[in-house]
Order: structure tokens, then C-alpha cells, then sequence
């Protein structure tokens, strides 16, 4: 999942990708910047939900892997 953040007037990119799901609704997921790793979040839907609401551009679709050479 990417999420567009907009910051003092910059575009941030974060990559969300989905490391485990839980039964309890959760998910875990791992946030890169331009593949650089950043921290390890949990999110449910209802917290991906009050993003988009909040003006974040919230974009579903599979991220690419990053590759390390």
C-alpha cells in the first residue's frame, strides 16, 4: 500500500508493505521511504479508513519489492 503524506509542502511517499495478518483485525506492516526502511506499524482497516478521511492519498495497490544489490 502507498501512502502520500503532504509535509511543510512536500510530497512524502511511504511503502506499506504487509508483513503478518491477525485474527483480531490487525495487520503488521513494515514502512519504507525510496526503500529505505523506517519502523514496523500495526493498522487495522478502520485506522486506513480515518487516513483517507484526513487528506492522506491512499493508494491500495501492491507496492513493487524493493531489491537489495
Amino acid at each position: 500500500m502507498r501512502i502520500k503524506k503532504r509535509l511543510q509542502g512536500h510530497d512524502i511517499i511511504l511503502d506499506y508493505k504487509r508483513v503478518k495478518k491477525y485474527k483480531n483485525g490487525y495487520a503488521l506492516y513494515d514502512v519504507y521511504k525510496q526503500g529505505v526502511f523506517l519502523y514496523r506499524t500495526c493498522l487495522t482497516k478502520l485506522h486506513i479508513a480515518d487516513m483517507e478521511r484526513t487528506g492522506y492519498l491512499v493508494n491500495d495497490e501492491e507496492v513493487f519489492e524493493w531489491k537489495k544489490e
